[in-house]
C-alpha cells in the first residue's frame, strides 16, 4: 500500500491570509467563523491554518468517497471588503500509532526519518501519526492513501502537493 503526506503546495506564491479563525458550539454541532483577505480564486482546496486541516468541499467529497473515519465540521470564511463567504471543512482524522521499526529518530526522541507500518495502518485511508502529534515548534500531519491522491488529482483541485512516504511490510 503507498500513504502520501498531504501537504500545501510549496511551488505556489499564494495571495489569501486568513486574518482569524473563531470555533463556535451550536445544537452539538461544532463549526468556525473566519476571515481572510484576497480573493476568491486565491483560496486553494488545502490549508494548514495552525493545527487545523481545513479542505474545500470538493476536496471534501473525494475524501469521502474512500473513508466514513473523518469527522468533518464546517468553516465559514468571509471577505469583508468582497462581501463574500467561502465554505471549507475542518478534517479530524483518526489517530494511530503507525510508525514501523525502520523509523529512525533525532537523540531528543523526534522522528528523523518516517517509515510507515502496513500493518498497522491497512484499514486506514486517511490518518494522523500519534508519534508526530504536532508541537508550537512543528507542524501538523496528515497522510492520505494512493486512491485518495488520484482521485484528488484528477479533478481540479489546487494547493496540495502529495510528499510519498516510506511504508514497510
Amino acid at each position: 500500500m503507498k500513504y502520501f503526506e498531504m501537504l500545501e503546495d510549496p511551488r505556489i506564491q499564494y495571495r489569501y491570509r486568513i486574518e482569524s479563525l473563531e470555533w463556535e458550539e451550536k445544537e452539538g454541532k461544532t463549526f468556525g467563523i473566519g476571515y481572510f483577505k484576497g480573493d476568491e480564486e486565491s483560496l486553494p482546496d488545502f490549508i494548514i491554518y495552525k493545527k487545523h486541516f481545513l479542505a474545500s468541499l470538493e476536496l471534501k467529497n473525494v475524501m469521502e468517497m474512500y473513508t466514513d473515519e473523518l469527522k468533518f465540521s464546517l468553516v465559514i470564511f468571509n471577505n469583508i471588503e468582497l462581501q463574500m463567504q467561502k465554505e471549507y471543512y475542518s478534517i479530524e482524522a483518526p489517530l494511530v500509532e503507525g510508525l514501523g521499526e525502520q523509523t529512525t529518530y533525532h537523540k531528543d526522541d523526534s522522528v528523523d526519518k518516517k517509515v510507515l507500518s502496513h500493518k498497522k495502518l491497512q484499514d486506514y485511508k486517511v490518518f494522523r501519526l500519534k508519534e508526530l502529534e504536532p508541537t508550537q515548534f512543528s507542524r501538523p500531519h496528515v497522510f492520505v492513501d494512493l486512491d485518495i491522491v488520484e482521485s484528488a488529482l484528477r479533478r481540479e483541485l489546487w494547493g496540495i502537493a502529495f510528499e510519498k512516504t516510506l511504508v514497510e511490510e
